[in-house]
């Protein structure tokens, strides 16, 4: 118990430290991509406020665009769509219309580095955050990388593997944590994890310094960093973030 984190622990933890006045501003993506859009590094618009002409403006070189619902987690509803024809963009725009309240992102263009691990998904690196009164700490780093999918979430389809925080490196072979299995490689590219070294890992550290206290009156964040060409930049933030997580691989 005083080592692991638990359920219980969490919730205790929560009740004790949590302001819910603040939770808004994580749960809410939109409202998130503007009090850290200094971290964010993207646009990011309302799906009603979205035309062909943003759209495509949006969508860039890259040709894809990201749907999100605003206020859902685990990965649920998120959608990768392709804008490069105008039938895409047709469709693009119907499917935006038709799921409702959202919101609607820049594609990420990751790192090559986590590009070759699995280049068809944005992988991110999951860190965790307990605030209190006596201040912030910021720990446990998890690489998650999707397995098939287009979306790297854990809960639904993705591998898990500990970053060493000091230095950006994968300590540990990755976990299916659904399936409870060990991937020395990903099963798609063959891209051993163990050693792998994340890039821009000292800009990312630094970058979280600053981040986490924003978010200060949540007493437990799981924030999602994505690395780019350019540097991190984050995808978003959880305010009940799955903490076993970073305790399954090795299953200790």
């Amino acid at each position: 118990k005083k080592t692991v984190s638990t359920l219980w622990t969490r919730m205790e933890f929560r009740r004790a430290f949590t302001d819910r006045r603040y939770i808004g501003m994580l749960m809410n993506k939109y409202i998130f991509s503007k009090v850290f859009a200094e971290f964010y590094g993207r646009r990011c618009v309302q799906a009603s406020d979205v035309d062909a002409e943003l759209l495509k403006s949006m969508a860039g070189r890259n040709g894809s665009v990201v749907y999100k619902p605003n206020c859902k987690g685990m990965g649920k509803g998120i959608r990768i769509l392709p804008v490069t024809t105008k039938e895409e963009t047709e469709e693009a725009l119907a499917c935006i219309r038709s799921v409702g309240n959202g919101i609607l992102e820049e594609y990420i263009c990751q790192n090559e580095v986590l590009k070759e691990l699995y280049p068809k998904a944005v992988s991110v690196i999951r860190f965790y955050s307990g605030c209190s009164p006596l201040g912030s700490l910021l720990f446990a780093p998890v690489l998650t990388v999707a397995h098939e999918n287009e979306i790297s979430n854990g809960c639904q389809d993705a591998l898990t593997a500990m970053v060493d925080i000091r230095t950006g490196e994968v300590l540990t072979h990755a976990v299916d944590q659904n399936e409870m299995v060990d991937y020395p490689t990903h099963p798609v590219t063959g891209k051993a994890f163990l050693g792998v070294k994340i890039p821009y890992w000292e800009e990312t550290i630094a970058m979280l310094r600053r981040a986490v206290p924003l978010a200060g009156r949540i007493s437990n964040v799981g924030w999602d960093v994505a690395i780019t060409g350019e540097g991190p930049l984050l995808v978003e933030a959880n305010t009940i973030p799955g903490f076993t997580t970073a305790q399954y691989s090795g299953f200790g």
